[in-house]
């Protein structure tokens, strides 16, 4: 009992003389005191100027807290303004510091503020303070290691753990100015509040600010909230709630409202992330996985994705092209060296070489530079440099689509290979090319490649092949039953014919093959076939992608005077080939039927059914010998000249 008695009397002496010592310290310490050496010691070590316009303050019991209002610090220059706090309060426990225990009683910093800048050639305003700090590192490790051979009092004791009751930040700001990154503006109205911390233990926390960005023109707003738990083997976010809301420009706004974890573990540098939610009006579920030793893998599911709301830009065709746009009924035709809308646009395809990763997307329903798609699948994998898309499969237009595209952002190099089965060719050309030129039901199969940094440069630069097979459908703009019926009184003046393109206009068919050559942006043609129950219909000819022209010659060929599409009247025709020339802008290419090319078959052909009515028929079946050897000579001669009109 003695000893207890002089055990508790030692305690509450040694309670005393604390307080008594922090009265004392209370009572006679006074921090502004040491504001110029303060001062001065953050310019020995950075270079830097601080100032403290207000006051500091300090307090002992029952917990240390310092405190300082209107800081100030410069950049390396000494003057140019970097940062500014105006109130800083930290706070620790005094007994568990007895324990060897850091308990933070608080840390409260109100509107921070900080400037970062950046050159175009990566120099920062941060990068003095980085190189101090890492000096300073080298020195600590250095005093470490000499302890460590030394032996040192912690040596085998109990690990230094921390507890913090609170911190709070305030309306922060930082404003940015990255000439290297294309990042202009600011973020304002941070604000970061987390209840107490401790090792593996949850905490809430939350997060909000708001955005401000010039370049790229941006505004939003980011609200945050979750349970954090910090451990040395493991970081999380346990009941993640994010909502995100962001105003690209002019464009359409862009809301996300996901909920979810996210887990790093710091010993293995991986990060796990499970989100679901809404992006903009569809579902979203995604999983993201990251590594230091392999690459970033992900997949991410859509319900619906409307990608053409987000860009501004004209939509680029399947293989990098950017159709011009269909003028209005009427309207002139494009001039030959007139650039078709767009084709200066420039297209930047870095964003493929951003990082390496593997990853699968799937969505429901997907609107992408113009085409409208259902039951997307695509596999996605990037290694740096190129990024690929393959495969690719996909539901629309009353058919499939199949294939592969692959973007080298190095070289600027775009490649596709894609097969579109049993699918209306006239709303995909309408979606994808905004031409109305087609219609029919039928596959169409394309392999691309180009390469280019404007869309000019990526049409002309096009090459590859493609292939056409449809059935039932139409060439919209000219009928070409019409064209021939009325011109037929050409035929005997032997003068051409020319012919405007018309929409309300068409040529109908059962079937249409062909295929194209394509080298330097211009496409050839040399085996069509159109057939209809009225003509047979060849062709050959090209179609300059980059300078958005034709002159193509098609060759019709009259084989019935059925009624429809003005056939009747056309027997004087009827085993003639008329050429058909089609030249001009693409999207209202003029007509021309070269009558005078057609002359000369028509008068022979004439000429031979005189002949055969003025010597009777060669017949088809047997012929009776003739009478006399006049009769032979005739029939000879008759022969003869037959060969020589065909």
């Amino acid at each position: 009992m003695k000893a207890l008695r002089i055990g508790l009397y030692a305690l509450a002496a040694s309670v005393v003389a604390v307080i008594a010592v922090a009265l004392f310290l209370v009572a006679t310490f006074d921090a502004n005191r040491h504001k110029d050496r303060l001062v001065e010691l953050v310019h020995e070590r950075s270079g830097r100027t601080l100032a403290i316009d207000g006051d500091i303050g300090l307090s002992v019991f029952p917990r240390l807290a310092f405190t300082a209002a209107g800081l100030h610090l410069s950049e390396s220059d000494g003057r140019t303004p970097f940062a500014a706090i105006d109130e800083v309060e930290f706070a620790l426990r005094v007994m568990p510091l007895l324990r060897g225990e850091v308990r933070v009683d608080r840390v409260r910093v109100i509107r921070p503020q900080i400037s970062y800048r950046r050159s175009a050639d990566g120099r920062s305003n941060l990068d003095d303070l980085f190189g101090a700090a890492s000096a300073d590192s080298a020195e600590t490790s250095a005093t470490g290691d000499r302890g460590a051979r030394g032996g040192g009092a912690d040596e085998g004791g109990a690990a230094f753990t921390f507890d913090i009751d609170g911190v709070e930040l305030l309306d922060a700001r930082i404003d940015v100015a990255d000439a290297a990154g294309g990042l202009k503006g600011t973020l304002s109205g941070l604000s970061l509040q987390l209840g107490r911390l401790q090792p593996d233990t949850p905490t809430a926390l939350a997060l909000a600010a708001a955005l401000d960005l010039s370049e790229p023109a941006l505004r939003g707003k980011v609200d945050l909230r979750a349970r954090l738990s910090v451990g040395s083997a493991r970081v999380a976010f346990d009941d993640l709630v994010l909502d995100l809301s962001l105003q690209p420009g002019a464009r359409a706004p862009l809301v996300l409202a996901v909920r979810g974890a996210i887990s790093h573990l710091p010993a293995e540098g991986s990060t796990q992330m499970q989100l679901k939610g809404r992006f903009d009006d569809s579902a979203i579920d995604a999983r993201i996985d990251s590594a230091r030793d392999r690459p970033l893998s992900f997949t991410l599911q859509f319900d619906r994705l409307d990608l053409d709301r987000y860009t501004a830009a004209a939509p680029l065709a399947a293989a990098g092209s950017a159709p011009a746009a269909t003028p209005p009924a009427g309207a002139p035709p494009t001039p030959a060296s007139a650039p078709a809308d767009g084709d200066a646009q420039a297209v930047d395809l870095a964003f493929a070489g951003a990082l390496a990763f593997n990853g699968r997307v799937d969505i429901g329903e997907l609107r992408a530079a113009g085409l409208t798609l259902s039951a997307l699948s695509a596999t996605l994998a990037g290694d740096g440099r190129e990024l690929a898309v393959a495969p690719l499969s996909a539901r629309g237009y009353g058919g499939s689509l199949s294939g592969e595209v692959r973007i080298d952002s190095q070289s600027q190099r775009v490649r596709t290979r894609q097969s579109y089965v049993d699918i209306q060719i006239g709303p995909l050309l309408r979606d994808l090319a905004a031409k109305d030129l087609l219609e029919g039901r039928g596959r169409l199969d394309v392999d691309l490649d180009t390469r280019g940094r404007t869309v000019g440069e990526l049409k002309r630069a096009l090459a590859g092949s493609a292939t056409l097979a449809l059935r039932d459908g139409a060439i919209k703009g000219f009928n070409l039953g019409q064209i021939l019926r009325d011109g037929q009184a050409l035929l005997s003046g032997r003068r051409d014919q020319s012919h405007e393109f018309r929409r309300t206009e068409q040529t109908d068919f059962s079937s249409l093959d062909a295929s194209l050559r394509i080298a330097a942006g211009v496409a050839r043609n040399d085996d069509l076939a159109l057939l209809s129950p009225l003509l047979r219909v060849g062709g050959a000819g090209l179609v300059d992608i980059g300078a958005n022209r034709i002159d193509y010659t098609l060759r019709a060929a009259v084989v019935a005077s059925a009624e429809g599409q003005g056939g009747a009247g056309l027997e004087q025709l009827r085993g003639l080939t008329v050429p058909v020339r089609l030249r001009g802008p693409l999207e209202a290419p003029a007509a021309q039927v070269l009558w005078s090319e057609v002359a000369g078959d028509a008068a022979r052909r004439a000429l031979g059914e005189r002949l055969e009515r003025a010597l009777g028929s060669d017949g088809e079946g047997e012929r009776s010998a003739p009478a006399t050897p006049e009769d032979a000579l005739k029939e000879e001669l008759g022969r003869r000249l037959r060969g020589l009109l065909r």
